[in-house]
């Protein structure tokens, strides 16, 4: 056994190359192991250093097509302009895209916006058609109500009563005939006919103002059939009586003759009347109410201003609650071949008096062309040329009866 046991092992005892291998490492010292052990690291790092080199000298060697399919290099695109494909960088690329969401966003917005004007156009448009059309049926009511039979025959009775009461009150005997023959007038249907087309015209415009403007509208509104009316009364009444005596009708002249201060006064004071005699009994209570509201503001608007009240009734609106007042001018009678009859004040022949006249109502409607009617110009020459009409009236009469 301890001739075994101290056998060397074959091939591993002293002199051996094992033994030989064994002594070496342990002559080297751990300092040389260690030194070999950081060569075997420095290799793969030198290793790893020669292929990132490789790697780089291969993409330099890389072809131009190589190139363009690189994707870390960006991508790809077919510039139509040239007509070849380009390469475009990774950052050129994000910022087209940023772009391009950024004009599809604006064009969403146009779109939008766009969308929005139509939408309030559209609501506009039909906010104003609704309230035109309400408009010109108001209109259309107030001419169908007007031209009624029963409105006709109840306006003629009351314009026949206020013809009876001026008699009365201008001391003259009291005639029926002659208030029903004044319905045969040119002055009457010109005046019934205007102030009915006006009273529907300042109901379509009552309406759109009422509906239009804000706090004052539907006062405003409420009051320009009335204005609208009493200026149409007015205006046909003059109309009426051009046509009846064969004269050319100027409407500048009729419109300088109406007293602009006593139709909104009139108008008022209708509006105001009929609104009080609704409340105590519609219907029969609005027409009274109106009517006598119109003639109450006339005499204020008269006193106020104090002036005579000479205005006389040309006609009735019994619907439009409405009283229309004129100056009742005649235009000048054709001349009577009575020039060697001495007027009745004793000034001279009848030829001469009727001369007077017809310069009297010239100088007249001369100042009412130029816009002086409320002149007092042309309120005295409007006092001289009835004065006159009187006079001649008179003389004629007198030189007929003899």
């Amino acid at each position: 056994m301890k001739t075994k046991v101290t056998t060397p092992i074959e091939g591993g005892g002293k002199g051996s190359t094992a033994w030989e291998k064994g002594y070496k490492v342990g002559s080297e010292g751990p300092g040389k192991v260690v030194d070999k052990v950081k060569g075997i690291f420095s290799k793969k790092d030198g290793a790893s250093t020669e292929s990132a080199a490789t790697e780089s000298a291969a993409a330099a060697e890389a072809t131009p097509s190589q190139k363009l399919s690189d994707p870390k290099n960006g991508t790809v695109e077919y510039n139509e302009k040239t007509g070849q494909f380009e390469k475009v960088s990774k950052s050129a690329t994000e910022k087209t895209a940023v772009e391009e969401k950024s004009v599809v966003a604006e064009e969403k917005s146009v779109q939008e916006s766009s969308t929005t004007k139509v939408s309030k156009a559209s609501a506009f448009k039909a906010a104003v058609s609704s309230k035109l059309g309400t408009a010109l049926s108001a209109g259309k009511s107030s001419l169908k109500s007007s031209f009624s039979v029963k409105n006709i025959a109840l306006s003629a009775g009351l314009t026949v009563g206020f013809k009876i009461f001026d008699q009365i009150k201008s001391g003259e005997k009291v005639s029926i005939g002659k208030a029903v023959g004044y319905l045969a007038t040119g002055e009457f249907a010109g005046s019934f006919v205007g102030s009915s087309l006006g009273s529907a015209a300042g109901s379509v415009v009552g309406s759109l103002v009422g509906s239009t403007i804000p706090v004052v509208g539907p006062i405003l509104g409420a009051l320009m059939p009335a204005v609208f009316g009493q200026i149409g009364g007015q205006l046909g009444s003059q109309l009426g009586n051009d046509l009846s005596s064969g004269q050319k009708f100027s409407f500048k002249k009729a419109w300088a003759s109406i007293d602009k201060v006593a139709v909104l006064g009139q108008a008022i004071g209708s509006t105001v009347g009929a609104a009080i005699g609704s409340m105590i009994c519609p219907g029969l209570g609005t027409m009274i109410g109106g009517l006598v509201g119109g003639m109450v503001g006339n005499l204020i608007v008269n006193k106020i201003r104090n002036r005579t009240n000479k205005n006389t009734v040309t006609s009735v609106n019994a619907i439009n609650n409405q009283v229309i007042f004129g100056e009742q001018v005649a235009p000048p009678p054709a001349a009577v071949a009575v020039s060697t009859t001495t007027s009745v004040s004793g000034t001279g022949d009848a030829q001469n008096l009727y001369n007077q006249m017809i310069a009297s109502y010239k100088n007249y409607s001369q100042l009412l062309s130029e816009g002086k009617g409320d002149s007092t110009e042309c309120q005295e020459a409007l006092s001289q040329y009835k004065q006159l009409y009187t006079q001649y009236a008179a003389t004629v009469g007198t030189a007929s009866n003899n």
